[in-house]
């Protein structure tokens, strides 16, 4: 079974389990009932949109094919960042760090920028 196949049998398997027909399941979509057809026997591949479309109007929130999970923006992780910290150097002060050092100087002129040089230690090797 290759790929299309795959990912037609589950989406057909997701739309029979939602009780719909390829009729009412392709009038929520851009595409017609044929259409629809060719992608559950896998006969051709289904543009990621059209595939998201699906699985929102299916209520899935992903398809997993060949081990890739697709997945509908509103159900995709969101990364988690850590808050961000501020520093204040004064000019000319070196400031060191575990793994690092930053110096800040003025440029030269009145442009009011900044030259920064960051230097950081190599990793060891074991």
């Amino acid at each position: 079974m290759n790929w299309k196949e795959e990912l037609g049998d589950k989406i057909k398997t997701a739309r029979l389990n939602a009780g719909l027909t390829q009729d009412k399941l392709a009038k929520k979509l851009p595409v017609s009932r044929v259409m629809l057809g060719y992608y559950e026997k896998g006969q051709s591949a289904i543009p990621v949109n059209i595939l998201t479309q699906i699985a929102r109007a299916l209520k899935v929130d992903s398809f997993t094919v060949e081990g890739y999970r697709i997945v509908p923006e509103e159900y995709a992780l969101k990364p988690v960042l850590a808050p961000a910290q501020q520093f204040v150097f004064p000019f000319g002060e070196e400031r060191r760090f575990t793994d690092a050092s930053v110096k800040i100087d003025p440029t030269e002129g009145s442009s009011g920028g900044v030259v920064i040089t960051a230097v950081f230690k190599e990793p060891r090797s074991a």
